[in-house]
């Protein structure tokens, strides 16, 4: 676990002020206390991350798409689990049989998160082929086994870096994947970003006057039936009448991204209620 620790503390080296970003050690009387709080033993790979560092700042993604949670946030966050579940509450299957089939468990204890919709878990509390001390990524509420433990874990991330499979991005501040699908996926995101940066905002279209032109970027739910649409955007959305041309919302992926230029109409309800808006033209944005 030492030498692990020590190549990717030379991977990080050629990170800008990597030495703000990762804290200090933990000491292990602050570890002791934690697991008498939570009632549990941490595996030993998981102390050692903790005695080489007490986790990161949050301001970098350091471990692939993650960040290393405080000792403190760990204890922080799981107060606020232990406050929200349900200890009866089983509905949520899992195939392998190394997860419990539960919705949430007090032994899965959250240390580091990618700063969205995934956060990591270390599992003190496994299903019949599982193992104490797994770590689980948890996404939307779905719940998959990655890795046998923090040191398979951190020594993922230590061969994807050795072999050029990511390499530091200091513009995002993190590790991307050097892929080409993944650096197109990576160009189309910015060029996402951008389009929507550049927007007006749903204040600003309401106070374009009739007769006003503008191009912006929203997801759009059409209906090709009743040609009105909904057209959502930063801050709001609004109904836009005319024709999208062929686009289309699915189940799995939701309303659209597109980049549609409108012309704003009158208002309603003697001038005083919202304006209409009305289609010129309408392109979808790849994904």
């Amino acid at each position: 676990m030492q030498d692990l620790l020590e190549q990717l503390e030379t991977h990080f080296s050629i990170i800008e002020k990597i030495e703000a970003e990762l804290l200090p050690p933990a000491s292990s009387e602050e570890l002791g206390a934690i697991e008498r709080e939570l009632g549990v033993t941490f595996p030993e790979d998981f102390r050692q991350l903790y005695l080489w560092h007490n986790g990161d700042s949050g301001n970098l993604f350091l471990f692939g798409e993650f960040r290393i949670s405080p000792l403190k946030d760990v204890l922080d966050l799981y107060r606020a689990a232990r406050r929200s579940i349900d200890e009866d509450c089983y509905e949520v299957a899992d195939d392998s049989g190394r997860v419990k089939d539960c919705v949430a468990n007090h032994k899965w204890i959250q240390f580091a998160d990618n700063g969205g919709n995934t956060v990591v878990l270390l599992d003190l509390d496994p299903g019949k082929k599982g193992i104490a001390g797994q770590i689980l990524e948890a996404c939307d509420g779905d719940i998959e086994c990655r890795f046998n433990g923090v040191r398979d874990f951190l020594a993922d991330l230590n061969k994807r870096i050795t072999q050029g499979e990511l390499t530091w991005d200091h513009e995002t501040g993190g590790f991307q994947e050097t892929g080409e699908q993944s650096v197109a996926e990576r160009q189309r995101f910015a060029n996402k970003m951008k389009l929507i940066e550049a927007s007006p905002d749903f204040e600003q279209l309401r106070q374009l006057d009739t007769g006003d032109e503008v191009t912006l970027a929203g997801a759009i739910k059409p209906n090709h039936e009743s040609g009105i649409h909904k057209l959502y955007m930063s801050g709001g959305a609004v109904k836009v009448t005319g024709d999208v041309g062929p686009i289309h919302s699915s189940l799995e992926t939701g309303p659209p991204m597109v980049k549609i230029k409108l012309r704003v109409g009158k208002r309603s309800l003697f001038g005083l209620g919202s304006p209409a808006y009305e289609v010129i033209s309408c392109e979808q944005v790849p994904q």
